[in-house]
C-alpha cells in the first residue's frame, strides 16, 4: 500500500495519466490532502490528534500513514466502506446512535477538512455508507448529509415511522413483539430504550394497514357477531396484524381477507330449501365451532354458497347454502337428528320422537348449535330394523291393506311392542316386533 500511495503522487509529480478512478481527477495537493488526513485518522483512530504530526518527514513516521492511507484509498469505495465499519466498531462511544460520536474526526474531515467539490466523491461514498449499513435514526439535525440519504434511510423512530403511515404507535409495538417487523433497540444515556424500525419492511405493508379493519368494522362487514369473527381469528380464516390485543385494545384485520373467506354464485330462480349461514350459526352451529368447518366446505366446494343481492358478495352472514347441509357435521360422524332419522325409517316425525322416548330407537344426547338436542347413530337405525317391522312393510309383503294389518298379528298371537293404547309405548303407528321369516310366520299365508 505504501507503494501505491508512492506511485500516485509519483505520477501527478511527472504529468502522467493517472487511471486510478475515482481519484484520477484529484491534484497533486488535493490527493495529498486526502491521503494524509485518512492515514492519520486510520492510525489513530482512537484520539481526536491533530493533522500535525511530530516527524512527519520521517520514515519511521511516513510508512505508516502511507500503508494506513493505501488500504482506505486503493479500493474504492469498499476499502473505505471497510474503514468506517472497523472505525464505527474500535470507537465505543457513548452514544453510538450519533454519527459524530460514532465516526469522529472523520465525520468532520469528511464535510468539513474535504469542502472542495473536488472531494464530492467522498460525501457520496459516505452518504451511500449510511443508507446501506447505519442501524441508527437520522433527522434534519444531521446537516452535513443529503436530504435525500436522511428521507430514504431504513432505520426510523417507531413513533416517527407510525406518523408516516398513519397508524399508532401501538400497533407497531405489538408487530415488534408480534416478530412481523424488524427493529433495532437504541439505548439513550438516560437508560430510556427506544425502537427503531425498518421503514422500507414497513412501507410494504402500508397499503394493507391502511385498509385494516377493526373487529365491529369486520363484523358489520361480514353480517355476523363479534364472536364469530373471533373464530375466523382463531381458525385461521381472517388473517391479522400485531397478534391478539390485549384488552381494550383493537384488532388490525387484514380487510382483503375478508373477501377470501370463500366464493358465493347468484342464487337461483328456485331458492327453496336455502337458509343463511347467520341463521345457521345462530341456532345449528355450535357456539364454540362449526362456522370454521362450515366455511372450509365452502372453500373447498363441498357445500355451494348462493347471494340474493349483488351488494352482498362479500356479507358472509347473508349467504345461502341448502338446508340439507346443516347436519354435515353429524352426518360425516354417521349419526343423524331424529327428524333425519325419521325420513329413513319411512316415518312422521312424532312417530320417530316416540320411538326414541319408548327406547325402541337407541339415542344420545349431544350439542346442537346452543341447545341439545337427541341423535341416532346409524347402528341403531340398521339394529331397529333388524328387531321390529312396520306395519307399512307387512302390507306390502302380504299384499294387505294397512287396517288388516293389526288383526292379523292379533290372529298369530304376536302383540305390538308400541301403537295406539300401548301401556308405556304409546304411539301413533304399531311397531311389532319382526319375525323370522315374515311371511311364514303369519297365519293365511301358504309358501
Amino acid at each position: 500500500m505504501a507503494l501505491w500511495i508512492t506511485s500516485e503522487f509519483e505520477r501527478r509529480l511527472r504529468g502522467v495519466l493517472v487511471n486510478s478512478e475515482p481519484l484520477s481527477h484529484l491534484t497533486l495537493n488535493e490527493f495529498h490532502e486526502l491521503a494524509k488526513r485518512f492515514g492519520v485518522r486510520a492510525s489513530h483512530s482512537m484520539l481526536g490528534k491533530p493533522l500535525k504530526l511530530a516527524g512527519a518527514g520521517a520514515l519511521t513516521v511516513a510508512i505508516p500513514l502511507a500503508i494506513a492511507a493505501g488500504q482506505i484509498l486503493n479500493d474504492w469505495p469498499s476499502s473505505f466502506w471497510a474503514f468506517l465499519d472497523k472505525l464505527a466498531a474500535s470507537r465505543q462511544a457513548i452514544s453510538r446512535w450519533k454519527l459524530g460520536s460514532v465516526f469522529g474526526p472523520v465525520y468532520r474531515d469528511i464535510h468539513n477538512g474535504l469542502k472542495k467539490t473536488d472531494f464530492e466523491f467522498v460525501r457520496d461514498a459516505f452518504a451511500s455508507y449510511v443508507e446501506s449499513r447505519w442501524e441508527g435514526p437520522l433527522a434534519r439535525r444531521n446537516r452535513y448529509l443529503y436530504p435525500e440519504t436522511i428521507n430514504r434511510h431504513r432505520w426510523v423512530a417507531l413513533p416517527t415511522a407510525a406518523e408516516k403511515v398513519n397508524v399508532t404507535p401501538a400497533l407497531l409495538h405489538r408487530m415488534v413483539a408480534n416478530g412481523e417487523l424488524s427493529h433495532r433497540e437504541m439505548n439513550y444515556p438516560s437508560g430510556r430504550t427506544g425502537l427503531l424500525v425498518d421503514y422500507s419492511e414497513l412501507m410494504i405493508r402500508a397499503e394493507e394497514l391502511k385498509n385494516a379493519v377493526s373487529l365491529e368494522e369486520a363484523a358489520d362487514c361480514l353480517k355476523i357477531t363479534k364472536s364469530r369473527i373471533r373464530q375466523l381469528l382463531d381458525g385461521g380464516l381472517l388473517r391479522f396484524f400485531g397478534g391478539r390485543p390485549s384488552p381494550g385494545e383493537r384488532w388490525w384485520i387484514d380487510g382483503a381477507s375478508l373477501s377470501n373467506l370463500g366464493t358465493a354464485a347468484p342464487c337461483p330462480p328456485m331458492a327453496e330449501g336455502l337458509v343463511s349461514i347467520s341463521q345457521l350459526a345462530k341456532l345449528e352451529l355450535p357456539t364454540k365451532g362449526g362456522l370454521v368447518e362450515l366455511i372450509g366446505s365452502i372453500q373447498r366446494g363441498e357445500i355451494p354458497a348462493y347471494f340474493t343481492d349483488a351488494d352482498d358478495q362479500i356479507a358472509l352472514g347473508k349467504w345461502l347454502v341448502p338446508l340439507s347441509y346443516r347436519a354435515l357435521t353429524n352426518r360425516r360422524a354417521s349419526h343423524y337428528s331424529v327428524v333425519e332419522a325419521a325420513q329413513l325409517l319411512g316415518v312422521k316425525q312424532e312417530v320417530a320422537y316416540a320411538l326414541v322416548h319408548c327406547g325402541l330407537l337407541t339415542s344420545f344426547r349431544t350439542l346442537s348449535g346452543r341447545r341439545t338436542s337427541n341423535c341416532v347413530s346409524k347402528d341403531a337405525i340398521e339394529n331397529f330394523n333388524r328387531a321390529f317391522v312396520l306395519g307399512p312393510e307387512l302390507a306390502r309383503v302380504h299384499k294387505k291393506s294397512l287396517k288388516a294389518i293389526p288383526g292379523l298379528m292379533s290372529e298369530r298371537g304376536v302383540l305390538p311392542v308400541a301403537g295406539p293404547g300401548v301401556i308405556g309405548s304409546n304411539c301413533r303407528q304399531y311397531v311389532w316386533p319382526r319375525p323370522l321369516d315374515t311371511k311364514a310366520d303369519l297365519p293365511g299365508h301358504s309358501s
